[in-house]
C-alpha cells in the first residue's frame, strides 16, 4: 500500500480506467469534432490533443519499467517540457 492507502493495483485500474474513456471518447468524435480547437487559449484541434496524451502513455511506461527495474528516473518540468516539446514538432510536421 501507498501513503495514501492505496495499491499499485488501484492506481493501475485507474490508468486503465483514463485509457479506456480516452478511447471511448476518440472512438466518439465525428470529424467535425477531431478537427475542432474548443479550448480557450488552446490551439490545438482534438486529435492533436489525443495523440500527445496516447505519447505521453510512451514514455510514462518507460519511467515505470525503469523504476520497476530499481533505475533511477529523473522527471522534472523541464524533462517533460522537453519530451512535449519534441512530440509537438514531429506533429506538426506530420
Amino acid at each position: 500500500m501507498t501513503e495514501e492507502g492505496r495499491s499499485p493495483e488501484q492506481y493501475a485500474a485507474d490508468i486503465d480506467g483514463a485509457r479506456d474513456r480516452l478511447i471511448a471518447f476518440v472512438e466518439s468524435c465525428t470529424a467535425e469534432q477531431w478537427r475542432a480547437a474548443p479550448l480557450a487559449g488552446d490551439p490545438r484541434p482534438v486529435g492533436v490533443v489525443a495523440d500527445h496524451v496516447a505519447h505521453a502513455y510512451e514514455y510514462l511506461a518507460s519511467w515505470m519499467r525503469q523504476t520497476l527495474l530499481g533505475e533511477t528516473v529523473t522527471v522534472n518540468s523541464d524533462v517533460v517540457d522537453a519530451l512535449n516539446a519534441g512530440h509537438a514538432a514531429e506533429a506538426g510536421a506530420g
